[in-house]
């Protein structure tokens, strides 16, 4: 489960800032589905709306991101660019839907084309966005990613800083290097 909160220039004093509670189910591999309910407390599938909903992953193969997403009971089919990124989706008839919808694939970088972080944009899932929320950093392995920098924003927490460890090979070699270079040339080289 992920609780997470938007902060942006939106939140003002007379209107609230965006929160959302997500609930995700995997089988080990890949995510199944998630749902995504406003922050109200209750624990009831959420209607679905712009920002909430019921997300279901279509998984083919070997392929670890979904080709197509269904989004509380509608088919979207995700068209992807070479680099695998969100160029476009369709729905089951074949109309494009989410044309105001900033893709990931649509501009040049990794990132989805900067959009103006004040307007909320329909939710796809968070697969669709390659897992980014709306600050457009992705939580991964216990600290935030940022894809358009390719850095994570901070130290991994779980690497420990410490010296490299001393072996018996590294000692002895040392030592043989020494005495190697006391010797005179005449001698190192017989």
């Amino acid at each position: 489960m992920k609780r997470s909160r938007q902060e942006t220039p939106v939140c003002t004093h007379s209107s609230r800032c965006y929160s959302s509670i997500e609930r995700y189910v995997w089988d080990g591999d890949q995510i199944l589905w998630e749902t995504r309910q406003a922050d109200a407390g209750d624990t009831a599938v959420p209607s679905g709306g712009d920002q909430t909903g019921v997300a279901g992953y279509v998984h083919v193969g070997a392929l670890d991101r979904p080709v197509a997403v269904i989004l509380n009971n509608s088919l979207v089919v995700l068209h992807r660019n070479w680099r695998g990124l969100v160029v476009d989706a369709t729905n089951d008839a074949g109309a494009r839907v989410g044309s105001g919808v900033p893709w990931p694939g649509v501009s040049w970088n990794s990132r989805m084309g900067d959009p103006d972080p004040r307007n909320l944009h329909t939710w796809y899932g968070s697969l669709t966005f390659d897992m980014t929320d709306a600050t457009g950093l992705a939580y991964k392995r216990n600290r935030y990613y940022d894809p358009a920098a390719g850095q994570f924003t901070q130290q991994d927490p779980i690497v420990v800083v410490r010296p490299a460890p001393t072996t018996a090979f590294t000692a002895c070699r040392s030592i043989i290097l020494s005495i190697l270079l006391r010797l005179p040339a005449e001698r190192r080289e017989s």
